[in-house]
């Protein structure tokens, strides 16, 4: 049973959905993984990619620009890095296979249809969920697989989130409790047996979603759930906080998307999200939330729907994030879509747009671990690809010419999959 409800029958549109794995194009050719030699690495700054081109896996180091292609059938997608950046696990044909990038080794882990998979924020440990053997946990390290938590068709089992420590999983769930269908927000530890619920409801007015662990390992956020709203994609959810010492929650007024790309915790336990009020003249606006008096700044409003990705620098000064600017009574706009990254000042507010190009729509920036560096996908008419530039918006360059399949923005607001494509592994941490 799924966490909407069956006997509601309400036709609901979730954001939630993109995070699931596109299904990629497929080009002629048969299985015939390659890695290139690769021994213990110099130091990096700026660490590596790892793309998806006509459906095969490539790595880039972008400080020495060395490529290697890891595949050659044409049926790969999703790349994620380990946390050292040793290993590189993908799916193919939604198999999941992972490489030693050191040892020059390619190993399957699963054989069926793997509905999520993440390697551990500090360690070189992937847990997975899969179609046969529910959630799986795979230490690269010493290439033993341990089963954590078992798949049951009475109970959905979804939305997983390794905890900032690297030593639990946060989940949802769904399930009939005393005649009523309840949703929790659950704990399994690596350490011991058995689950622990955190925060349960069988009010189909507030069901509990997960969003994302604070790196500080002190909050759960999650999106308050009413099923009975007509339109999620209008409107959104209000944010809450769930206090993983003593499970008290609290809540918000303000509506955000239930979609992980607008929301985003920095390395000092400040969370910024983006809001939908659909009621004020600009609806899309980016606020920080104090958690302790549960208090809005708002610190950015753009316009209609137009904001997404925000990315918060180190030093935790700035935020990066993907934006359509409001120009007068109209919003600028290309075929592509017009998005633009700006960085915005956390604590005064000034907004700067750091790319400019119509010929282009730029989403998803992200920030180097020594904040030097900005890195974004872009897309036009023709093709996706990937560019960085410099923090202060100097030094545009093009690191990936073509991410293909190229990917087709999906529902109300041009939400793309591109996790489905690219992954950065940065050298001292995710």
């Amino acid at each position: 049973m799924p966490i909407i409800a069956s006997a509601l029958r309400t036709k609901l549109w979730f954001p939630c959905i993109f995070l699931g794995f596109t299904t990629l194009a497929a080009c002629k050719g048969t299985f015939d993984i390659r890695v290139s030699v690769e021994t213990q690495p110099p130091q990096s700054r700026l660490g590596k990619l790892a793309y998806i081109t006509g459906g095969d896996l490539w790595t880039l180091d972008l400080d020495s620009e060395n490529l290697t292609r890891l595949t050659r059938d044409g049926y790969n997608s999703s790349p994620k890095w380990s946390a050292s950046g040793q290993h590189l696990a993908f799916l193919k044909r939604s198999q999941l296979w992972v490489v030693d990038m050191y040892a020059q080794k390619a190993s399957q882990l699963d054989n069926t249809l793997i509905d999520w998979f993440a390697w551990s924020p500090n360690n070189d440990r992937l847990a997975y969920y899969s179609e046969s053997s529910g959630l799986v946990l795979y230490d690269a390290d010493d290439q033993t697989v341990v089963g954590l938590l078992e798949r049951s068709p009475e109970i959905t089992q979804e939305n997983f989130q390794w905890s900032a420590d690297g030593q639990a999983l946060f989940f949802n769930k769904g399930s009939i409790q005393a005649d009523k269908y309840a949703v929790s927000l659950e704990k399994i530890s690596l350490d011991q047996p058995g689950t622990v619920s955190l925060y349960t409801s069988d009010d189909m007015s507030n069901l509990p979603h997960l969003a994302l662990a604070s790196p500080d390992g002190h909050w759960l956020a999650f999106w308050r759930w009413d099923t009975v709203t007509p339109s999620i994609e209008e409107q959104g959810l209000p944010m809450c906080m769930l206090s993983l010492q003593d499970h008290q929650s609290l809540c918000t007024g303000a509506q955000t998307l239930p979609f992980w790309g607008s929301i985003a915790w920095s390395s000092t336990g400040k969370v910024a999200f983006v809001t939908e009020d659909t009621n004020i003249t600009n609806p899309s606006s980016l606020v920080i939330l104090d958690i302790e008096t549960m208090t809005l700044q708002p610190i950015a409003a753009f316009g209609d729907h137009s904001l997404r990705y925000p990315a918060w620098s180190p030093d935790g000064s700035q935020i990066a994030v993907s934006a359509i600017r409001e120009n007068g009574n109209s919003i600028q706009r290309t075929s592509a879509g017009g998005r633009r990254i700006w960085v915005i000042d956390a604590h005064a507010g000034h907004q700067i747009p750091f790319t400019k190009d119509p010929r282009y729509s730029d989403d998803l920036p992200l920030w180097s671990v020594d904040g030097g560096e900005i890195l974004f996908a872009r897309l036009s008419e023709d093709e996706a690809s990937l560019w960085m530039m410099q923090s202060n918006g100097s030094n545009l360059r093009q690191v990936v010419n073509e991410l293909t399949p190229r990917p087709e923005p999906v529902g109300a607001y041009d939400y793309i999959n591109w996790q489905a494509l690219w992954d950065w592994w940065r050298p001292e941490g995710q």
